[in-house]
């Protein structure tokens, strides 16, 4: 929704060069969290208030989902510093393809022709659009499109396409509210970010600890007191 926009938006500044003033966001994964907490918050208040219908998913389920959008986020933000901005908008038109072919692993879904053409079509709009002038669609953007890069947004695509067709798999199955699966997803969501960024820290904080311990030098000795 508008906050993944504006998550997506803020990153995206910070990994073309842009500033907000003299304020830059060097911590996407603390982002993340944040706006999962937002949601749940949301979510959370929304569900409390009006009725929903009766729960029957298993609540692991919504873990799977979860991990693939955290990934999923994680990919897309990572990307930013290591692809161009052709190469970004373009792998995210072909998107649509990767949601087709996702839908057949998970669900065993099946489409007609015409959206593998529309898919098709889609890419290849874009691709001439961007690539007929890159000059001009990279003149705002330092980032050069690297292979490091080019698989991260790998992961993207194939996460977030995941992430779609199993929330689909789960309302076919068990018939919740789309507001049940947002409190369920964003749950795990804030879990997993949690204990991400709480390892981090703990990381970083044991670093700093040895390194002081290191420019420190040893102890000194202490004076043996005679008998």
């Amino acid at each position: 929704g508008v906050s993944l926009l504006m998550e997506e938006a803020v990153v995206s500044t910070q990994s073309t060069g842009t500033k907000y003033g003299d304020l830059q966001f060097k911590d996407s994964q603390f982002l993340v969290f944040m706006n999962r907490i937002l949601a749940l918050a949301m979510v959370s208040g929304y569900v409390t208030v009006f009725t929903q219908p009766a729960h029957k998913t298993p609540l692991y389920k919504y873990s799977f989902s979860s991990f693939s959008n955290i990934m999923s986020s994680w990919c897309q933000y990572e990307a930013l510093k290591y692809v161009s901005f052709p190469t970004q908008v373009i792998c995210k038109a072909s998107k649509t393809m990767a949601v087709i072919i996702m839908g057949k692993v998970v669900s065993a879904k099946k489409f007609p022709a015409y959206e593998y053409v529309c898919a098709a079509l889609i890419f290849v709009g874009v691709s001439v659009f961007l690539l007929w002038n890159p000059q001009e669609a990279e003149k705002n953007y330092t980032a050069e499109t690297t292979f490091s890069g080019l698989i991260i947004l790998l992961g993207y695509i194939i996460f977030d396409s995941f992430t779609s067709n199993w929330q689909g798999e789960l309302y076919t199955t068990y018939k919740m509210s789309s507001y049940q699966c947002m409190l369920g997803t964003n749950i795990f969501s804030s879990l997993f970010t949690g204990v991400s960024l709480l390892m981090e820290g703990l990381k970083q904080w044991y670093q700093r600890r040895v390194r002081a311990l290191l420019q420190s030098g040893p102890l000194p000795k202490q004076p043996r007191s005679g008998l």
